[in-house]
C-alpha cells in the first residue's frame, strides 16, 4: 500500500507542473483585407474590419475567445439628396450582398502563422432622419469554419452569426473537440442543388436505353 501511494504522489508531483504550465495560450488575429460585393454600394462604406488587441484562449475557461472582426457604421452614409428625402425628413436606404474578410492568425509563442478566408453575407436597413443622420439594423450571416495546427496547437476559428443584429464575430478554440459546426446559408445550399443538375442529366443521358422485345401477338 506503501508503494502504490509513493508511486501515485510521485506521478501527481510529475504531472502537475504540467497541466498548470498549459496557462492561457496567447494568439493575434489581424484582418488582411476586406471585401464587399460591388452591387451594394452600402455595404463598402459602412462595414469595416475591426484590430483587435492582445488575445488569449484560456484552455481552463473552457469557453472560446470572441474576437469582433467587423464593424457596422451607418453614420458613414453621405446625407442623402432633398429630393430623396420623405416631406416628414426621413427616407430609408437598404442594401444586401456578400462580403469577405482574410485575417492573419499568429501563435505566439511559436510565431508560426496561417491566413483564412472567411465569408458571410448582410442584410442591411438604413434610416435616415433630417435630425439623427443615418442609422440602421443589419442582418448577419457569418457562419463559416477553419482549422489549422500552429505550434503545436489545434486551432479552429468560426464564426456563429446566424441572421442576427449583433456584429461579426469570430470565435477561437484550442485544442481538441471544439463546439463549432459549419451551417451553410440557405442560398448556399440552393447553388449547391443547382450545380448538382447537369450531372443528374448527364446521369439520365448515360442510363442504357431499355430494348423492349418483340412481341408476335401484338405485331411489335
Amino acid at each position: 500500500m506503501y508503494v502504490r501511494r509513493l508511486v501515485f504522489v510521485t506521478v501527481a508531483a510529475l504531472v502537475a507542473p504540467a497541466v498548470a504550465a498549459a496557462g492561457p495560450i496567447a494568439f493575434s488575429l489581424v484582418p488582411t483585407q476586406f471585401w464587399t460585393e460591388p452591387g451594394a454600394p452600402a455595404l463598402g462604406t459602412t462595414l469595416s474590419p475591426l484590430t483587435p488587441g492582445a488575445l488569449a484562449f484560456d484552455p481552463a475557461a473552457g469557453v472560446p475567445t470572441q474576437v469582433p472582426v467587423v464593424a457596422y457604421e451607418p453614420w458613414r452614409l453621405a446625407p442623402p439628396l432633398p429630393r430623396h428625402v420623405h416631406p416628414d425628413g426621413t427616407t430609408h436606404w437598404n442594401n444586401e450582398g456578400y462580403f469577405t474578410l482574410d485575417v492573419r492568425l499568429t501563435d505566439a509563442a511559436s510565431g508560426a502563422s496561417a491566413d483564412l478566408r472567411f465569408g458571410g453575407r448582410a442584410h442591411m436597413y438604413n434610416q435616415y432622419s433630417t435630425g439623427g443622420g443615418w442609422t440602421g439594423t443589419t442582418y448577419w450571416w457569418f457562419m463559416d469554419a477553419r482549422t489549422v495546427t500552429l505550434g503545436g496547437n489545434d486551432y479552429t476559428v468560426w464564426g456563429d452569426n446566424w441572421y442576427g443584429t449583433t456584429e461579426p464575430a469570430l470565435n477561437v478554440w484550442v485544442g481538441p473537440n471544439p463546439p463549432a459546426h459549419l451551417t451553410p446559408e440557405p442560398a448556399g445550399l440552393l447553388l449547391g442543388a443547382i450545380a448538382l443538375v447537369p450531372l443528374g442529366l448527364r446521369a439520365l443521358r448515360q442510363r442504357p436505353t431499355r430494348v423492349r422485345a418483340h412481341d408476335p401477338r401484338r405485331g411489335v
